[in-house]
């Protein structure tokens, strides 16, 4: 059997050197867990900057046919930023929405306004001023809807 003596010197460095090392990982993963809590606080919903961006949109949206369009792509990005921060899964705007739609059912008619960005995106598309009315109008009730909007 082997004996260990703790009173010497390399002994007592070693038993030293393991608690600073155990000392320094439990500092290392409280630091880590902490700036994952702080990074899931600053992701939550800032209402107050998504009611700005709101506006921004709303005033883009009365302007000429590309200021409209522009508002409908801006409302769009808006609505899929909130469903990201409310953490609704999926990895494009649509399979969000759908996730979305299970929890807020009144959310179904944002199909038909992310149906109009996309043929603003990927299309020629003639954008009618009563059109872009009711997609901005769409958004705005999918904002209420998800409380950001009271």
């Amino acid at each position: 059997m082997i004996e260990i003596n703790l009173n010497s010197t390399p002994v007592k460095i070693g038993l030293i050197a393991l608690l600073l090392f155990i000392f320094l990982i439990i500092i290392f993963l409280w630091l880590f867990v902490k700036s994952k809590i702080k990074q899931k606080r600053s992701a939550k919903l800032d209402k107050d900057l998504i009611i700005k961006k709101w506006e921004e949109i709303e005033g883009m949206s009365l302007g000429n046919d590309a200021s409209a369009k522009l508002a409908i792509l801006e409302a769009d990005k808006l609505i899929d930023g909130v469903l990201k921060i409310m953490s609704f899964g999926g990895s494009t705007m649509g399979e969000r929405l759908k996730a979305a739609c299970y929890r807020y059912p009144d959310l179904t008619d944002v199909w038909e306004a992310h149906k109009i960005r996309n043929l603003i995106a990927h299309e020629n598309y003639q954008l009618y001023p009563k059109t872009a009315a009711r997609a901005i109008n769409i958004f705005y009730h999918a904002l209420k809807e998800l409380g950001i909007i009271t």
